[in-house]
């Protein structure tokens, strides 16, 4: 009997989901989430500074009206107020710009990683399939070698039903393609001994490839010609046709 592996298919990594493209774009966005760190501590030590200042420029105006002095000429406490609140406002129209590109930027790159997670999954769910289906055949052709034409593709489009209404079957992307190509021999009615696990091997029973049944023909026939070549050159002396060729031998030798 010949058995193949059922080769299990395991989806992707999700470190392994982004392209070059995604990758670029993961790295522009966690740099601007730096960036967006950086100028939220500017604003909070720009207020610090323009609370400090604004402090100053009301105590030096209490000051001068209490000596009854006039300013000295040129002299405005609320210059370095005015200069710091203006970097301020600055910083915070600047942060959230970057603040917006930021969200933007992450809203495109998640809706990538859904999109590529989407077809990931969904070539993942075909590629076990068609494993699934591969291994089926094989163990259809096994069971029934005489099933051709619409009676086998009754039987292969029973699995496809299987698969959409029975609920047995919904988590196939879950189980080994073997379990589940086992788990429909028995509910179709095939030999469960045609999908046999091997350790944490699933192997499914084939029959043999052309180029097998070639050699093996090649073989009988080789056997065959020895066989026939060994009775000939060595005959058995206790039969009729030994005799006779041993007597053939002896009167040429005579």
């Amino acid at each position: 009997m010949l058995y193949r592996s059922c080769p299990d298919i395991d989806p992707p990594d999700d470190a392994d989901l982004d392209d070059p493209t995604m990758a670029l774009a993961a790295a522009v966005l966690a740099r601007g989430e730096q960036n967006l760190r950086t100028l939220s501590r500017l604003t909070e030590v720009g207020m610090e500074l323009v609370e400090a200042l604004g402090a100053y420029a009301k105590a030096r105006f209490a000051a001068a009206a209490v000596a009854g002095e006039p300013l000295k000429p040129g002299e405005d406490p609320t210059a370095p107020f005015n200069k710091i609140a203006q970097t301020v406002r600055r910083t915070i129209a600047l942060q959230a710009k970057l603040d917006e590109d930021v969200k933007t930027g992450a809203n495109q790159l998640i809706a990538k990683r859904d999109a590529c997670r989407a077809k990931r999954d969904a070539d993942h769910s075909r590629s076990k399939f068609a494993e699934i289906a591969l291994g089926f055949r094989d163990v259809v052709a096994e069971d029934h070698p005489d099933l051709e034409g619409e009676a086998a593709e009754r039987l292969l489009m029973g699995m496809d039903q299987l698969f959409y209404e029975d609920d047995e079957f919904a988590d196939f992307l879950d189980r080994p393609v073997g379990e589940t190509i086992s788990m429909l021999c028995k509910t179709l009615g095939l030999d469960p001994a045609l999908c046999v696990q091997d350790g944490d091997e699933w192997k499914v029973r084939r029959t043999p490839y052309l180029f097998e049944k070639s050699n093996s023909s090649l073989s009988a026939s080789a056997e065959g010609q020895t066989a026939r070549t060994v009775r000939v050159g060595n005959p058995d002396p206790s039969t009729e046709a030994g005799k006779l060729q041993s007597e053939t031998t002896t009167d040429r030798g005579g």
